[in-house]
C-alpha cells in the first residue's frame, strides 16, 4: 500500500514529537515509535498499488506549482471507532481545493474506491495516538486537552510513502519520493 502524506515545517514537527515522546514516557500512547521513523503529517490519498517510477514522475508534475500551505491545527479530535486522537486543520479552501485537485490530477492511479482520503470522505488528521485501550484513550484525550494549544504550521513538503503491515498492523512507512513546495524558505523555521 502507498500514501501520500503532507509534512509540516521543521518546528511543527519538533513540538508534535515532543507531545508524542510525553504521551510515551507518561506510558499513554506508544505511536511514534510504532514505525522506524515516523514523522508527523496528514495523509492526503492512499493507493493499494501504484507503478512506482510513473507515479512518482506525475506526482513530481501535479507539485511544480504547488505552493506551501499554512494551516492552523486548531481541532482535538477522535475515530471512535480505532480509539485514536488526532489534531485537525481548520478546513481552509486553499487545503480542500489542494486536496480535491490532487486526487483529480492524479485519478488514473485511483484503485481505492473507498478509502478515506478520497475528497467526499476525508477528513484531514494529525494522529497523536491510536489504537489504544479504552483507560489510555481517555488518559490520552484528557493529556493532549490539557497540553496542546492551537497550531500554526505550514505543509511544506508532500511524500509518497510505502505502507508495510505485519498481522494487520503497520510496521514500516518509508518516504520512496518527496517534493518540497514552492514558496517555503528558511524563515519559515525559525
Amino acid at each position: 500500500m502507498y500514501g501520500v502524506i503532507a509534512l509540516f515545517d521543521e518546528a511543527v514537527e519538533k513540538e508534535i514529537h515532543t507531545v508524542w515522546d510525553e504521551l510515551c514516557r507518561n506510558d499513554i500512547s506508544y505511536y511514534s515509535k510504532e514505525v522506524p521513523d515516523r514523522r508527523p503529517h496528514i495523509t492526503i490519498a492512499s493507493y493499494q498499488n501504484v507503478e512506482q517510477e510513473s507515479f512518482i514522475e506525475d506526482m513530481n508534475r501535479v507539485l511544480q506549482e504547488t505552493s506551501s500551505i499554512p494551516i492552523t491545527l486548531s481541532t482535538l479530535g477522535t475515530f471512535l471507532a480505532s480509539k485514536t486522537v488526532f489534531l485537525s486543520p481548520e478546513p481552509t479552501k486553499t487545503l480542500l481545493d489542494f486536496h480535491r485537485n490532487f486526487h483529480e490530477k492524479m485519478k488514473t492511479y485511483s484503485d481505492h474506491s473507498s478509502s478515506l482520503y478520497l475528497p467526499d470522505n476525508w477528513i484531514p488528521h494529525c494522529t497523536i495516538a491510536n489504537h489504544l485501550t479504552e483507560e489510555k484513550f481517555h488518559e490520552a484525550f484528557r493529556y493532549c486537552t490539557n497540553r496542546i494549544e492551537k497550531i500554526h504550521a505550514v505543509i511544506r513538503e508532500i511524500a509518497l510513502i510505502k505502507v508495510e503491515y505485519k498481522n494487520e498492523k503497520c510496521v514500516n512507512a518509508p518516504i520512496i519520493f518527496s517534493k518540497r513546495l514552492r514558496g517555503v524558505t528558511s524563515n519559515v523555521y525559525s
